[in-house]
């Protein structure tokens, strides 16, 4: 299992509730001195793809999920990324920031992350965003937001979030009453 969770290969461990034996279970293989049949393999493999442990229905059999870490893919390198980044990794997320901007993009900036200094709409379809991905937009720029956000909308992405500038209120010329 250690090696299949060191190569971020999703995997589950079925065990018999009467402690009768283990199963390993991923998308390719089974292994282990469980017999599974056609149908409870299939929901196995089910909750790998949804990271989803729990009892096997009618069954006396426990799915243990691994998977690779959440990961949170940051747009702009800017002042409140550098706290989000620290609070991401406490919550166990593999962090990845994106911002092709050299003065933003130091790795100095970051203990343990290397900004990836690149423009999203290049970065992003690399980074292959699935379920286990939320991407946060914080440059506050649209021409890095922007094509984040997009490419983060067509993904499984499980969150997408922007924060962006507020909106000036709309000016009117003339004068009151007249």
């Amino acid at each position: 299992m250690q090696a299949r969770l060191g190569h971020k290969t999703p995997c589950a461990i079925v065990t018999a509730l009467d402690g009768n034996g283990q199963t390993l279970v991923d998308a390719d293989d089974v292994s282990g001195d469980l017999s599974l049949s056609a149908d409870q393999l299939a929901d196995v493999r089910q909750r790998i793809i949804r990271d989803h442990s729990g009892i096997l229905e009618n069954s006396q059999l426990f799915v243990r999920v691994y998977g690779p870490p959440p990961r949170m893919v940051i747009i702009g390198a800017a002042h409140i990324t550098l706290a989000l980044v620290p609070m991401a990794r406490l919550a166990a997320f593999d962090v990845t920031v994106i911002d092709p901007r050299e003065g933003f993009a130091r790795s100095s900036r970051f203990s343990d992350v290397f900004p990836l200094e690149a423009w999203p709409d290049e970065a992003m379809p690399e980074l292959a965003l699935d379920v286990r991905t939320a991407v946060i937009a914080l440059a506050h720029d649209p021409k890095l937001d922007d094509p984040a956000l997009a490419a983060a909308l067509r993904s499984r992405a499980f969150y997408i979030g922007a924060l962006g500038q507020s909106a000036k209120p709309c000016q009117t010329s003339g004068t009151a009453g007249g």
